[in-house]
């Protein structure tokens, strides 16, 4: 089959809202099918992806920025390297403002935006020229531009099959709340180009309920996955503080959604009790918005054993996560939180590491209790001091072998759930 996959997020930049379909792009290659990714300029940044591309035709369109609303990149990637240093550094600061608002709850920046342009260049570029012709095309939100390039070309008759996969809902979404009137704008949208769509995709069982509800079409599931070939490659080799005992959380932290404060709660209890080896625990922080774990740490009295990393590459992150005692993952302490099923999941449980979660008990805990990879303790602090100390004991929890893991997890990796996308085409 001839397949377009359209995405806004794409190696090298590292985002976990990449590897989604870049796998899709790698395994339906690996197939036989022709694939073309269309997907924009590729980030500047020093902790970019080092992931091989897949041996498919990969089209690039510039995103238009605030301080530069109409450059085009040519038909190849030579022309968005070619960029002045400058324009890359204005484009680079202008995402992390937008990102910044929309994270303050001022989500108006969402049906305006810029992003809304992208179409444009899309078909002033002529990557996409008349002339050619899909047999599927795939449009990955977020980013609602590369839903409105799949409508575009499904009414021009270029693509045969339209699939729209909802990684995370647009106008439900619970991160990102539109602003009056324009999130009505959204919604109109969403409902218009969502009837023209053939096959309607998303990660997990309530956001599909959720879809169902508001477009009156069968929505399937295709979960995000984890790609075991990723730490069998990963040649990277980090190591966290050998003398102590290693609580690790890896990834950013959602502001008054996830809350690690039960955990520095029972950790505060057991200092003031003076418990026996407690000072040997160590609770690291890795990823997007460590500061706000370091303001609970400060606010609990914990911070001498708090480290905050920061953002690091994700060969390193793998190989931190591989050499931890425990992963710490944080579930939503939120009512529409069941649904969000986060590529670290998938992460973690690949990982070898024991897992213990903290947070209102949603979906994603209740897949790590299933498959015996940890332990749920929800907000319950007193389960949790005693979780510690059974760990203090314990110092270092046996490991998970990755083979085993493998085979027992199979309907969780990339590539079944990749064929799973494709086997949607022929259940709606």
């Amino acid at each position: 089959m001839q397949i377009l996959i359209v995405t806004h997020y794409f190696p090298p930049e590292n985002t976990i809202a990449s590897l989604r379909p870049y796998s899709w792009a790698k395994y339906w290659t690996w197939a036989g099918h022709q694939v073309t990714v269309l997907t924009t300029q590729e980030p500047i940044a020093e902790q970019n992806l080092s992931l091989p591309l897949p041996d498919c035709e990969i089209l690039r369109v510039f995103r238009p920025t605030i301080l530069n609303r109409g450059r085009l990149s040519k038909k190849n990637i030579e022309s968005v390297k070619s960029l002045t240093r400058w324009n890359k550094y204005k484009g680079y600061f202008v995402k992390k403002l937008i990102r910044f608002i929309n994270y303050t709850g001022v989500g108006f920046f969402r049906a305006p935006s810029l992003d809304s342009k992208w179409p444009g260049l899309v078909r002033k570029s002529g990557l996409l020229d008349s002339g050619r012709f899909w047999d599927v095309c795939v449009c990955t939100f977020g980013e609602a531009s590369v839903l409105k390039v799949g409508r575009d070309l499904k009414k021009k008759g270029q693509v045969g099959k339209l699939i729209f996969d909802f990684r995370d809902l647009w106008t439900e979404n619970i991160n990102f709340k539109g602003l009056f009137p324009f999130n009505v704008y959204e919604q109109l949208q969403e409902y218009r180009w969502c009837r023209l769509a053939d096959v309607i995709t998303t990660v997990s069982e309530p956001l599909a309920r959720v879809l169902e509800k508001k477009h009156h079409k069968k929505v399937q599931i295709v979960l995000n996955g984890f790609d075991p070939e990723d730490r069998m490659n990963n040649k990277q080799v980090e190591k966290l503080d050998s003398s102590k005992i290693n609580i690790l959380y890896t990834g950013t932290i959602y502001r008054g959604f996830q809350n690690p404060s039960p955990l520095f709660e029972a950790l505060k209890s057991l200092i003031e009790d003076d418990y026996p080896g407690i000072s040997d625990l160590l609770i690291t922080f890795a990823g997007k918005n460590t500061t706000e774990a370091e303001k609970l740490a400060e606010k609990y009295g914990v911070q001498s054993q708090v480290n905050c990393l920061g953002f690091l590459k994700r060969e390193t992150i793998l190989s931190l996560q591989e050499c931890a005692d425990i992963l710490l993952f944080l579930d939503y302490n939120s009512e529409n939180g069941d649904g969000i099923l986060t590529g670290k999941l998938y992460e973690y449980m690949f990982s070898g590491t024991r897992i213990w979660t903290i947070g209102k008990v949603n979906r994603a805990s209740r897949i790590i209790e299933e498959n015996d990879l940890g332990e749920v303790y929800g907000n319950d602090v007193e389960k949790i001091k005693e979780a510690l100390k059974v760990l203090l004991v314990e110092k270092h929890p046996g490991k998970f072998s990755l083979e085993l893991l493998t085979e027992k997890l199979r309907h969780y990796t990339r590539g079944y759930q990749a064929q799973r996308m494709l086997d949607c085409l022929n259940q709606n």
